[in-house]
């Protein structure tokens, strides 16, 4: 049980970091929503292919993991089902982490917005699908 609190504080402190941009950008006033940066459509591109691809990559490890293969996990006296569970959830927040970032580098909110609604759908999807 000792590697279960990480992915959980991980997303904790992913999810403060989205909470703090936003807080960023009412602060600063001075930012045009229209206006952006030559290198923002190919972030945006990037945003969704690596979002687009967090979905099959967990199915891979939900298989892999509650399969026979999991139980390595199981002797060292973890449960696989929370490993999937806690890790989905993490993999889901880093769209909006990355983001955050890349907003504060001067891509369109409208992207970081988007990012956070598919992070937070995803996250409630997947602890809808691994409720007990």
């Amino acid at each position: 049980m000792r590697y279960l609190p990480m992915p959980l504080l991980a997303a904790t402190l992913s999810l403060g970091a989205v909470m703090m941009a936003f807080v960023a950008t009412l602060a600063r006033g001075d930012r045009d929503e229209t206006a952006s940066p030559a290198w923002s459509d190919a972030a945006a591109i990037a945003l969704v292919v690596y979002s687009l691809l967090i979905i099959p990559y967990l199915l891979l490890i939900r298989r892999r993991l509650l399969s026979p293969a999991g139980d390595r996990l199981r002797a060292k006296g973890l449960a696989p089902a929370n490993f999937v569970a806690f890790s989905g959830t993490v993999m889901f927040l880093s769209p909006a982490c990355i983001a955050m970032f890349l907003s504060l580098a001067g891509m369109p909110l409208v992207n970081l917005y988007v990012a956070t609604v598919f992070s937070i759908a995803g996250m409630v999807c997947w602890a809808w699908f691994h409720r007990r």
